[in-house]
């Protein structure tokens, strides 16, 4: 667990969490299995709202599959912002606690949540109009994007706050806490204009650095940063 005595830095050192650390640092890998997935299922496709019924049906299988992959890719930083947030709680740090029960509490609701809308995408497969953008359920969809978007990155956020309040990653919990925040007004109004992938490269420098803070605890009392 993290220790409650302070060094001369005032950082308090970082055990646990290991595998959180991981599942963050490496989150960018599984945007790219995305990426590359999209590019063969999609190849020759247009903008999602353009598809046409033909085409749709020429998707096959290849449009609920790489809607899984994208759930699944989401929820891999997700699930590493819970772990190192539990690592922190279970290391009884006084300040930021409510930030670290609000990182794992939204994490679970995004878990639950991302659920119906893969449902809500399969269904999307049966469209009679004569584009999937037509089709009412289409613009409920594109509607609710900055909302399920912007509480990923806002997980991030308050994991950033519990780590810097808590004095843990003071420098990358205040870096990129700020940066996180930067990016979750630029989706709460123009959702469409940021890849998803963003939430793996705002994650990965937290789990690459909590990493090192283990390595460095390991090693003996340092500051952290």
């Amino acid at each position: 667990m993290i220790t409650t005595q302070e060094t001369r830095t005032r950082v308090r050192p970082v055990a646990g969490g290991r595998t959180g650390g991981w599942l963050l640092a490496l989150s960018p890998l599984g945007y790219a299995a995305v990426i590359a997935t999209m590019a063969g299922v999609y190849a020759g496709v247009g903008a999602f709202g353009s598809i046409t019924r033909a085409q749709m049906d020429e998707l096959g299988a290849g449009w609920f599959g790489s809607h899984l992959l994208v759930m699944l890719a989401g929820w891999v930083p997700a699930a590493g912002a819970v772990l190192i947030a539990l690592a922190l709680l279970d290391g009884e740090i006084r300040s930021g606690r409510w930030a670290a029960w609000a990182t794992v509490a939204l994490g679970a609701v995004g878990a639950i949540t991302a659920i119906p809308d893969l449902v809500a995408s399969a269904q999307l497969q049966d469209f009679t109009t004569a584009t999937l953008g037509e089709d009412p359920r289409w613009g409920t969809s594109t509607s609710l994007l900055p909302l399920t978007f912007g509480a990923c990155i806002l997980q991030l956020v308050l994991l950033c706050a519990a780590l810097w309040l808590s004095r843990t990653l003071r420098t990358t919990g205040l870096v990129m806490g700020v940066i996180s925040l930067a990016v979750l007004v630029v989706v709460l109004f123009a959702a469409p204009y940021v890849p998803p992938f963003a939430i793996a490269l705002l994650g990965c420098p937290v789990g690459i650095a909590w990493l090192r803070g283990l390595r460095s605890a390991r090693r003996g009392p340092a500051g952290l940063s």
